[in-house]
């Protein structure tokens, strides 16, 4: 779903639903937006990052959850909300105990280009309204999609007052985000992990620059960013700023009978 006028309608298309169906109706309709499958740069959907964000600002969605949750949709972060979740491996695969701690952090290092990666750093949701935000929802939304079921370690964290973290609440912002730490690869600007780790502890992404930016390329003043797929409200610490941590839950997600 690239066209964002489609995306909105998508994203409007229940009025008046609680808290908890909007988000799970924000993550059904970015979960449609995947790879677009070329590696042909001029193929890809391209968006000047205002125009988007115009689009997106008469989203009902969006306004309703705004003003329930603005944590996740317009920020800044709740620090004191953060929920970490990771899986135990299968029987199969050699045994893996997810741990959480400073010694088993994985700082920046040189990666290949990635607008979100997962070889260094540590991702977290915000907990909002008794829940441990949108990753969990988005786990519970799709469970028992995986077989075999995984084990899901859930932490709730809180992170240090202290630590810079770059708020990305639009498009606008996501696209001056690459272009101020660009990398190129393959015709396209990835985020520099690296140099940004220089300057900032955290970047925190909201719904509303997903919901502006999923898996679009946007138009900027050294090239064409390229697509982003975060699908869920995200922190991407690149440092350990974690002042408390604590192991809540362990869950068996399964498959329904």
């Amino acid at each position: 779903m690239y066209d964002l006028a489609q995306r909105v309608a998508a994203l409007d298309a229940q009025d008046g639903g609680d808290v908890g169906s909007d988000v799970n109706r924000f993550i059904s309709v970015l979960a449609e937006v995947v790879s677009f499958g070329t590696e042909d740069v001029s193929e890809m959907p391209k968006w000047r990052p205002d125009d988007a964000d115009q689009v997106l600002a008469g989203c009902r969605l969006l306004a309703r959850l705004g003003s329930a949750v603005p944590e996740i949709v317009s920020g800044p972060l709740k620090r004191s909300a953060q929920y970490w979740i990771s899986a135990e491996k299968p029987g199969h695969l050699p045994p893996n105990v997810p741990a959480l701690d400073a010694e088993h952090f994985r700082p920046v290092a040189p990666q290949t280009s990635s607008t979100k990666p997962f070889t260094f750093g540590l991702h977290t949701s915000t907990g909002f309204m008794g829940t441990q935000g949108m990753w969990r929802a988005y786990l519970d939304l799709y469970e028992g999609s995986a077989v075999p079921p995984p084990v899901w370690h859930v932490w709730a964290l809180t992170a240090r007052q202290d630590a810079a973290v770059l708020e990305i609440r639009t498009a606008t912002e996501w696209a001056a985000f690459i272009d101020r730490f660009p990398v190129e690869a393959g015709g396209l600007l990835y985020p520099d992990w690296q140099a940004v780790a220089t300057q900032f502890d955290a970047v925190h992404v909201t719904i509303r620059a997903i919901a502006a930016a999923q898996g679009l390329c946007f138009y900027v003043p050294n090239g064409i960013t390229a697509p982003a797929y975060w699908d869920v409200e995200t922190t991407f610490w690149l440092r350990w700023c974690l002042e408390t941590y604590e192991l809540v839950e362990i869950a068996p997600f399964s498959s329904s009978p």
